[in-house]
């Protein structure tokens, strides 16, 4: 038989909308009620008036909040709430900005705990905090807030987000859910339930507060402040006449309104003349509500009202009951003096004389909650109210009131003013905005009846910040909004225009420079402001037209026509604009020739620039030719000139009259006559013109060149030249080396005072009175060989080495060795072998080439040394160096120079030099020495002791491998380890990693440092002992308040080591470990390692976590049933788990596998449209199997109670 089953649920959903108080719309404070929280809520109404909503000043937010209890039963250990809550207004909300309270009775002071199962804004970001309540109210003494961490996000409008929380005893004792004010046995799911509430930063928006709802029920009883509340009043007087001794006044209370009215709430004032200072009673004979529920006080009045100097005050006890719509109630009461003396009625204000039954009678007045609600008060209202308004004020006066002590303003729904003067400021107002007004007069003992509503509106201001956005056919001004302006005026070239409320204006279809002139004024619902300032405003002017240039060499000028409306224009000049004042030419100048600029123009006014023109470009001219020179001989001259960038051609001017054209930048003009002269200048041209001439330049025709030169003598020194006349010369210039000497008539020439083997040029030209001739054939002639200087002889290794100067232009060099002629070639370098030690030789030299040999150099003289020792060898260490050589033939001794310090080495060949520190550099050479000479020291040799040892070199054991350091070495360049049998170049890094470890292994490590001068020697040996392996496959079997632990540990393993929450257990022997003594459902890590039987340990095993099983603690009557839900989070890193369920099947009874389907299910197997299957269905086990793990699930049992007494259930997680 199939049964659709649905856990009882407690539903919260809500939708209060805070608005912002309207403009224009009468309020006054109706009353404040004081929340559970001690807060104070603000209540409003509307006034008696109505007035069109004008505008909202902000969107407020708006939500909707929906609740229902997972667990329904009246006694349950754990209270389980699922909620969401939306969004519903128009505006985004801070998830952070939001809390929401559950109230309910702890029954007890008992800590308590809170869990969030799931939220779609995350579970990590939702909180809760228990408060206990100041103040115990019907059904809560606490309540459970529940928030929203910062950084939660944004409810956006129309989003909604859930929580799945629980709330709990620590010690899991029950709650009673029967009597908690947030509790509904009654829900089926989510559904709007005001008994939660909703806040928004700190704001009530939903659901009503433990107490709040019986407040608001007394205020709906409350007449005269709501929209559905009004009495009335009928009097009637059983004694008529003047003189009675006993006042009997009858009354009948109506309710005409549409609400109950509570009667302890009302009071009746009758107001008469008591005539004497006797004492009053007052008697109520029969009421329809109960005499017994009347009561009365009676006030004198002491402001000097005519007819009345007292009124009888009559109100209702507690208890009197309510007057409903449409119900009345009847009072039959009097009043007598003490004395029984007379009291005179006809000079009463409350008095009906024409009285003969019940009627209406408005000169007796009801109160309800201190508001009068009929009648009229014998003190008059307020007459002649005038209203004078301001930018923000209202100035507001009155005629005043006789027997008034004092009077009250109410301005717009709202008393604004309470004092004795009849006049009041209304300040603080906005500018052109309407305002209502009444006033009454007040004494100590009443107040007036209102006077008639008076309405006025606050003057408003000027337009102001006007923007201007012109175009050559539009114009656009905009200004700022006029607060309190219900329209503008534009006036446009003296017409005006009603522009409604746009706070801009747009004239189009213009002239371009045209000429308009605006100002705006506001206008106001009683007046306009002033007109702004006027605005003389011109479009922009059009494009100038007509542009053209005009050029030159070094200049551009451009021209444009002028532009109607413009003050101004601006040309754009290679890209830089340049303003060109009201001128319509610009002449750019200092430009280069033959260079292209482009431009640009605009026209502008006031109201800015318009439009720039198309692109122009122009060219300047080709320059005027430069660097002209005359080339000239004896028969023509040839001009020729640089050739001008942008030249097509020129043209030449000869002698002032004949102009050719030419295409080249050369013209020769021949034939003409020997020391002739010519005028010459030239211009360049293109098709865009010709440029200025360039400057006068002469040329003179060349007399004849003499003939070529001949050498008369040439020494070492002098060089002597001779060449013959020339017809016609005046005289002749010689070129000597360079230099132009005037040689005067002499054709001959002796040059003196040259040096040796030197080069020397010569040429010469005949010269007339105004014209040099073309220069004969150069000629160049050498001096002869200067003598070798510098000859030197010395040793060297016992061969004694001659070496002089080098002579320029030798071809070789003549060597006389004691007397005897050798000849060598070009080295200035010769050895002189088989010379015997301590011999002394004489020498000289001299240079030969093809003009023949010099003279000889002064002598010099040598004597054979000691040769240097050879193939000198180096042993380097960290602290010392070797050195060893081969014998010096007739040596019998050897000096050492280490490092700047000569040391005696006796007749050894080798030599140690000590104590020195690693990686440094020393400095050695050496020399032989005997009885008679000392020889010369051996070339210097730089060389660098070893790098130091690595020092502090350690090794540890971490995740499987081995970590080797090392101190570094100064001057390490690299690094070998020796690993065990291996080297390994570890490069620059200081450690070493060997990974690959076996158990219980033995590993020895040396090592050293290297750079490039040699390999240091090696460390210390360090040795490691390698413990055993890591256990393997551990397993944590979780119960309720235990966990135990398995593991497979490594075959040498002696002992094990456990660490359980971060605390180390040592010496367990077994491949087990049990951690007792633990709390439900709560989280432990775990890992484990080995020791072997010299007590070195492994590593850690990877961290193990593990929950004890929750345990949730069950009573529920006998034969009730109740509903087990396990709401699980989404698992992004999984595509299945496993939910276990155990329980005592002697308490519980299981009636449905899942109740969240409207098919019972009792069976294994696949739940029908879900992802769950139950794989395991046992006497007191059940397990399902979740597929889509990255999905929230929530899993219902139904379940039946078998026992009135406590059980317990668990479920976990796999």
């Amino acid at each position: 038989m199939k049964k659709h089953f649905k856990p009882a649920c407690v539903i919260l959903c809500a939708s209060i909308i805070f608005q912002a108080i309207l403009m224009y719309t009468p309020y006054r404070i109706k009353a404040m009620n004081e929340d559970v929280t001690g807060q104070h809520q603000a209540l409003w109404e509307s006034g008696s008036e109505e007035y069109d909503n004008r505008a909202l000043t902000e969107a407020a937010p708006s939500i909707s909040l929906q609740m229902y209890n997972s667990n329904t039963s009246p006694q349950s250990n754990t209270i389980s709430l699922n909620i969401k809550i939306c969004n519903i207004g128009t505006a985004p909300i801070n998830k952070s900005d939001l809390a929401i309270r559950y109230y309910y009775t702890v029954d007890e002071e008992k800590q308590q705990s809170f869990w969030c199962d799931w939220s779609d804004s995350g579970s990590s970001n939702v909180y809760g905090s228990f408060i206990k309540m100041a103040s115990e109210q019907p059904g809560a003494d606490c309540y459970l807030e529940i928030g929203f961490k910062s950084g939660s996000g944004v409810l956006a409008p129309g989003d909604s987000t859930e929580i799945k929380c629980r709330a709990t005893k620590n010690d899991w004792t029950n709650y009673d859910q029967s009597d908690d004010y947030s509790f509904n046995p009654a829900g089926s799911g989510y559904s709007d339930w005001d008994r939660t509430s909703a806040y928004c930063a700190g704001g009530l928006l939903w659901g009503n507060e433990p107490g709040m709802q019986d407040a608001e029920e007394e205020e709906e009883d409350d007449a005269g402040e709501g929209s559905g509340g009004s009495l009335k009043l009928q009097v009637y007087h059983a004694g008529k006449g003047d003189r009675e001794n006993t006042l009997y006044i009858w009354y009948k209370l109506y309710n005409t309104g549409d609400a109950p009215v509570k009667l302890e709430d009302a009071k009746i004032r009758y107001y008469y003349t008591v005539d004497n200072e006797e004492r009053q009673s007052f008697f109520c004979d029969w009421s329809s509500v109960g005499s017994t529920y009347v009561k009365a006080s009676f006030q004198r009045i002491n402001v000097g009202i005519e007819n009345a100097d007292c009124f009888l005050e009559i109100g209702f006890k507690s208890g009197a009951g309510v007057l409903g719509p449409g119900e009345g109630a009847e009072l039959q009461c009097r009043v007598a003096n003490s004395s029984w003396t007379s009291y005179s009625q006809f000079n009463d204000y409350s008095f009906d004389r024409g009285n003969t039954g019940y009627r209406d009678w408005d000169r007796a007045v009801i109160y309800i909650n201190g508001d009068r609600a009929w009648g009229t008060e014998p003190i008059a209202a307020p007459e002649g109210i005038t209203l004078v308004p301001g930018l923000s004020s209202m100035d507001i006066s009155w005629g005043p009131v006789a027997c008034a002590e004092g009077y009250e303003v109410e301005a717009d729904g709202a008393v604004v003013y309470s004092g004795a003067e009849a006049s009041y400021i209304h300040t603080g107002l906005v500018p052109g905005t309407e305002h209502t007004y009444r006033v009454r007069a007040r004494n100590s003992v009443m107040l007036s009846p209102w006077s008639e509503y008076v309405t006025g509106v606050t003057l408003i201001d000027k337009p102001s910040n006007i923007i201007k956005d012109v175009t050559e056919t539009r114009i656009s001004i905009r200004w700022d909004e006029v607060e309190g302006a219900g329209g503008y005026d534009v006036e446009l070239n003296g017409d005006i225009t009603d522009n409604g409320q746009l706070t801009g204006y747009i004239l189009d279809g213009l002239l371009p420079g045209d000429m308009y002139t605006f100002r705006v004024r506001a206008r106001g619902a009683a007046a306009n402001s002033g007109w702004t300032e006027l605005m003389e405003i011109p479009t922009l002017p059009d494009v100038p037209l007509n542009i053209r240039t005009v050029s030159g060499s070094s200049f551009i000028k451009v021209l444009w026509n002028e532009v109607h409306g413009a003050s101004g224009y601006d040309i754009e000049v290679y890209g830089t604009p340049v303003d060109n004042g009201a001128s319509a030419s610009y002449t750019h100048t200092g430009l280069e020739a033959n260079t292209q600029r482009i431009y640009r123009v605009r026209a502008k006014n006031s109201s800015g620039a318009g439009v720039w023109s198309e692109v122009t470009a122009a060219s300047t001219l080709p320059a005027a030719p430069n660097n002209i020179w005359i080339d000239a001989s004896d028969i023509f001259l040839k001009i020729t000139w640089d050739n001008q960038a942008g030249a097509d051609g020129y043209d030449i001017e000869i002698d002032g009259t004949n102009v050719i054209g030419l295409d080249t930048n050369t013209y020769m003009h021949t034939p003409l006559e020997a020391n002739s002269q010519h005028v010459y200048r030239v211009r360049s041209r293109n098709a865009d013109g010709v440029s200025e001439w360039s400057e006068e330049i002469k040329g003179i025709v060349l007399p004849l060149s003499p003939s070529d030169i001949t050498v008369l003598s040439v020494t070492d020194s002098e060089i002597g030249l001779s060449w013959m006349e020339t017809e016609g010369a005046w005289g002749y210039d010689l070129e000597v080396d360079g230099t132009v000497i005037d040689n005067g008539a002499a054709v001959t020439y002796l040059h003196k005072g040259l040096a040796p083997d030197t080069a020397h040029t010569y040429r010469v030209r005949a010269r007339s009175e105004s014209t040099l001739g073309d220069w004969s054939t150069l000629l160049e002639v050498c001096t002869l060989l200067p003598v070798p200087s510098g000859l030197k002889a010395h040793s060297e290794d016992g061969e004694i080495v001659l070496e002089w100067d080098a002579v320029m232009g030798a071809d070789g060099y003549d060597i006389e060795i004691d007397g005897e002629l050798f000849k060598t070639g070009i080295d200035t370098r010769y050895i002189h072998e088989a010379s015997v030690a301590g011999t002394e030789h004489t020498y000289r030299v001299r240079a030969f080439n093809g003009n023949g040999s010099g003279d000889w150099s002064d002598p010099a003289y040598g004597t054979a040394l000691l040769g240097k020792p050879l193939n000198i060898t180096f042993y380097a260490q960290s602290t010392s160096i070797a050195l060893a050589w081969d014998g010096v033939e007739g040596a019998t001794d050897y000096d050492v120079l280490a490092d700047g310090e000569i040391a005696d080495n006796g007749s050894g060949t080798e030599y140690v030099h000590r104590d020195l520190k690693p990686n440094s550099m020393h400095t050695y050479r050496v020399r032989a020495r005997n009885e008679i000479c000392t020889g010369e020291w051996s070339d210097p040799e730089a060389v660098f002791t070893l790098v130091g040892i690595p020092a502090n070199v350690k090794a540890s054991v971490e995740d499987g491998g081995i970590t080797l350091i090392w101190d570094e070495v100064d001057g390490a360049a690299e690094y070998d380890v020796e690993d065990g049998a291996d080297i390994i170049n570890n490069g620059c890094d200081p450690i070493y990693l060997h990974n690959g470890l076996e158990a219980d292994a033995k590993y020895t490590f040396r090592v050293r440092a290297k750079n490039e001068n040699g390999e240091g020697q090696w460390s210390e040996p360090v040795t490691v002992v390698t413990g055993p392996l890591v256990p393997v496959n551990i397993k944590a079997e979780p119960e309720i308040n235990k966990i135990t632990l398995t593991w497979e540990g490594p075959d040498n393993a002696a002992s094990y080591d456990v660490e359980a929450d971060g605390e180390v257990v040592e010496g367990i022997t077994d491949a087990a470990y049990a951690h007792e003594g633990l709390l439900p459902n709560t989280r432990h890590e775990y890992r484990v390692r080995a020791r072997n039987e010299d007590g070195v340990c492994g590593e850690w095993s990877a961290l193990v976590e593990a929950n004890t099983v929750p345990e949730i603690t069950i009573e529920v009557a006998r034969d009730a049933e109740f509903s087990f839900v396990i709401a699980l989070p989404a698992k992004q890193d999984v595509d299945k788990y496993s939910v276990e369920v155990q329980y005592n099947p002697g308490d519980i009874e299981v009636l449905d596998l899942y109740a969240a389907t409207a098919v019972i299910d009792m069976e294994s197997g696949r739940i029908e449209g879900t992802g769950i299957e139950v794989e395991e269905l046992s006497g007191d086990r059940i397990v399902y199997g979740v597929e889509n793990a990255g999905k929230p699930v929530v899993i219902v049992l139904r379940l039946m109670s078998r026992t009135n007494a406590k059980t317990g259930m668990s479920y976990r997680v796999e």
